[in-house]
């Protein structure tokens, strides 16, 4: 142990003199200074700026140009969808009041039968099989038959795209139908009745 403490004694004292034989200035082997001053200054921002500008002006008309060739693509596209629907519209308007005049058609042909079945004029009734007469309860019934319909007809007219209001329609017309045809079959029934 004293072996190496004398070693690291001797180890000092060297060290020592190789730090006297060193002189206080040694001059660098070149110029450092300017590189120095480069890296302690700070960067021109308007170097930069300069060539940032350009860009973003460029890449702004860029995306200008696209949003508004999206835009008007857009504004065609809705222009060409608004047309299409207008179309449908239309010739879903005119299928639904061909429609509407096909079934007022057979209402009126199926109507007008069975009322000149059971003899119907001037909205008066033929006496019925019990021999009582109950033409103005039958008469008031069928008026309000009429005035449904013609409610309904209205209410097509200005609300077209109302899915209910044809079936609405169609069921008071066959309701309307219905009891004309049991006036009918009741009124031939009488009338057979009458012959025997």
């Amino acid at each position: 142990m004293t072996n190496k403490i004398i070693s690291s004694l001797d180890e000092q004292r060297e060290l020592k003199s190789d730090i006297a034989e060193l002189s206080v200035e040694k001059d660098p082997s070149r110029d450092l200074w300017p590189a120095i001053v480069n890296r302690l200054e700070p960067r021109k921002p308007q170097t930069q700026r300069q060539g940032v500008v350009p860009w973003a002006v460029a890449a702004t008309l860029v995306m200008s140009v696209g949003l508004f060739a999206l835009s008007w693509h857009n504004y065609r596209q809705a222009e060409a969808f608004y047309a299409q629907a207008t179309a449908i519209n239309d010739a879903y308007q005119d299928g639904l009041m061909d429609q509407l005049d096909a079934m007022e058609r057979e209402y009126r042909l199926a109507r007008t039968s069975y009322l000149s079945q059971i003899q119907f004029e001037n909205s008066q009734l033929t006496r019925l099989a019990s021999g009582e007469s109950v033409p103005e309860d039958i008469a008031s019934q069928l008026v309000a038959f009429q005035s449904a319909a013609e409610n309904l007809k209205a209410a097509i007219r200005s609300q077209p795209s109302n899915p209910n209001l044809p079936r609405l329609l169609k069921a008071t017309y066959q309701q309307e139908l219905s009891v004309l045809s049991q006036l009918a079959r009741l009124n031939k029934n009488v009338f057979s009745e009458e012959r025997i």
